[in-house]
């Protein structure tokens, strides 16, 4: 039986491009030029959530043209530090959690199709953008809610020297510091949003 082996790869873009591009097309290709491993992609129909626009609409405002910077992983902006706070970058997520415990999800400068990205990465099943928001819009997205330790998902501090619990979909669907499952209740409640079960066709 052959050992198993372990590669890093290092890789330079010619020009600036998005993540999802250097993730997807871009990786498949170099790894089919250097290891002549061949990927295909299927498609499946999958619970899903559908993430729509609630009855009451959007609780969000689009952001003015250049309010954030388009990451350009070439070249990344310096670390944040204590006296330089974090670059304000369109797509970027960021997790932490309030004093009372309390988890919160920020993202910034996204539009309705990478939000719904970012949160299928966060919960039990893919997010889906039914909203029918253009996508040339970008908004400010910030959720925070209470988590919910007997779900897998999120992974949340436990206390001192504790291990960590997990925090899931229905978690974000709750209202801050309660246990009752609202039916994104959070969603609607903070930014307008509404998640659905539902089914979909995704690609593998």
């Amino acid at each position: 039986m052959d050992a198993v082996r372990f590669y890093s790869l290092s890789a330079k873009a010619e020009g600036p491009a998005r993540t999802e591009l250097m993730a997807g097309p871009m990786l498949q290709a170099l790894i089919e030029e250097r290891f002549q491993l061949n990927a295909h992609r299927e498609t499946r129909e999958m619970p899903v959530y559908a993430m729509t626009v609630g009855k009451g609409g959007l609780k969000v405002d689009p952001l003015a043209e250049g309010a954030c910077t388009p990451i350009d992983l070439t070249h990344p902006p310096p670390p944040a530090g204590a006296w330089r706070p974090p670059p304000n970058l369109c797509g970027i997520m960021m997790m932490g959690f309030t004093p009372i415990v309390d988890m919160t999800i920020e993202v910034r400068g996204a539009n309705m199709t990478q939000f719904a990205q970012r949160l299928s990465g966060r919960v039990d099943r893919a997010v889906v953008d039914k909203t029918d928001v253009s996508s040339k819009l970008k908004f400010n997205f910030r959720l925070e809610f209470a988590p919910d330790p007997d779900m897998r998902g999120q992974a949340v501090p436990a206390g001192r020297g504790g291990m960590r619990a997990a925090l899931p979909v229905p978690a974000i669907q709750r209202c801050p510091r309660t246990r009752v499952r609202t039916s994104s209740s959070l969603y609607k409640k903070q930014i307008g949003l509404k998640l659905s079960p539902d089914k979909g066709r995704l690609v593998f």
